[in-house]
């Protein structure tokens, strides 16, 4: 027997397998995932959408590179909103849905509720949380460290300043809410807030350990004006000279935070390249709610050609920008198909691969078809906002006087 061939026909067959076992495990590696957030971000403020004013390249090249979820809906203010997401349930259902959590408030999301963080890490993964939380912060087991992120770099409350990282309490007190883990963090006073949220985001992604995936939420207090009354729209000088072809001094300094906030998109995604984990990563980029054009906390930001505003429940409030990136879905597509933020989690739960355990029945439905391929309709109704005045159910709005 010619003992050399035999050798050859094992080796080759054992490389096939080898192959076919490496081929099978890039098929079933759980992917990272990558959210980030902006807060109170206009529908019109990206330039995708035809805004020549501020220039979104990064942004944009996400939505060219991904899927636009053109018709995505949240509930329009940021802990119900958030609330959904973390969930996958409507907020009425888990009693979030009335209003936001201020500084003073002893309430917020019942502990007994799984949350994304908690399904990741079940599912195998290290779990960051870098700036925002707004889910309750009067115990610590409201907490993001006690709701299963290992770690969280960032501000427990709905806003701060830029700067200073001070919030506003009861009997016009300020203190400072800046965080890491449970501690507070006095060493980053003074440096702007979407800098430091980004840098720590493309830290956490450089020195990450890649034998587990990576669940990593960003969630930015850009473009959301500031907590200082007196300075509630902080620009850094330097970027706010880039806008002074815009008139409007408001709109001048959100169009500067907007920079600074897709400046941030970029750098997250090199990042990703840089370490060799964008092709196995899927990043979504959306706003939590629509913007405030005026009144309290307004910026004179764009939600056109949609009527109303944050806190309504109009599509001005209910209808934000979003944008899903994987290397599995259509390049530069669009999706007109009504997707609410509730479904963001069985979503995820499919496109990484993750196998999430669900003890209970969630209100979300996972959208990857419609998503990777469009067509067709989500088979139910949602419930965008409840409150003494108004419902919306399925893009009804529905009045109903308190008085």
């Amino acid at each position: 027997m010619d003992f050399s061939y035999v050798l050859s026909i094992i080796l080759k067959i054992l490389a096939f397998i080898g192959f076919y076992q490496s081929e099978n495990e890039l098929r079933t590696r759980k992917k990272n995932v990558i959210i980030i957030m902006a807060d109170d971000m206009g529908y019109n403020d990206v330039s995708f959408r035809g805004n020549t004013e501020i220039p979104t390249y990064n942004i944009d090249a996400l939505a060219f590179s991904g899927v636009v979820l053109n018709n995505f809906k949240t509930p329009p203010m940021c802990t119900p909103s958030r609330s959904a997401l973390m969930t996958g349930k409507y907020p009425h259902k888990i009693g979030m849905h009335d209003f936001v959590i201020v500084s003073n408030e002893p309430w917020g999301l019942d502990p007994k509720e799984k949350i994304l963080p908690q399904y990741f890490k079940e599912a195998g993964y290290v779990t960051r949380l870098v700036g925002k939380w707004h889910l309750g912060h009067f115990q610590q087991q409201y907490t993001p460290t006690k709701r299963h992120f290992d770690s969280f770099f960032g501000y427990l409350t709905g806003v701060i300043d830029y700067f200073d990282h001070t919030n506003f309490g009861p009997n016009s007190s300020t203190g400072l809410d800046f965080r890491r883990n449970l501690e507070i963090d006095k060493t980053s006073t003074t440096k702007y807030a979407t800098d430091l949220f980004t840098e720590e985001a493309v830290q956490l992604i450089k020195s990450h350990n890649k034998s587990k995936p990576l669940y990593l939420q960003l969630n930015h207090l850009a473009p959301h004006s500031g907590s200082r009354l007196d300075r509630p729209m902080d620009v850094k000088p330097e970027i706010l000279s880039k806008f002074s072809y815009i008139e409007d001094p408001v709109r001048r300094n959100l169009s500067a935070m907007i920079y600074e906030l897709d400046k941030s998109v970029g750098e997250v995604i090199h990042a990703l390249k840089d370490n060799d984990m964008l092709d196995d990563s899927i990043i979504i980029f959306y706003n939590d709610n629509g913007c405030p054009t005026y009144g309290h906390f307004g910026t004179h930001c764009s939600n056109y050609p949609l009527r109303g505003q944050k806190a309504t429940a109009f599509e001005g409030g209910t209808r934000t920008n979003a944008i899903i990136y994987s290397n599995e879905l259509p390049k530069g597509s669009i999706r007109n198909q009504m997707i609410h933020v509730s479904d963001l989690l069985p979503t995820l739960d499919t496109l990484s691969g993750a196998s999430f355990k669900y003890p209970t029945k969630i209100d979300g439905i996972d959208q990857t078809t419609r998503a990777a391929q469009g067509g067709g309709w989500s088979p139910y109704g949602i419930h965008m906002k409840a409150t003494s005045t108004m419902w919306e159910v399925n893009g009804g709005l529905f009045f109903h006087p308190s008085y």
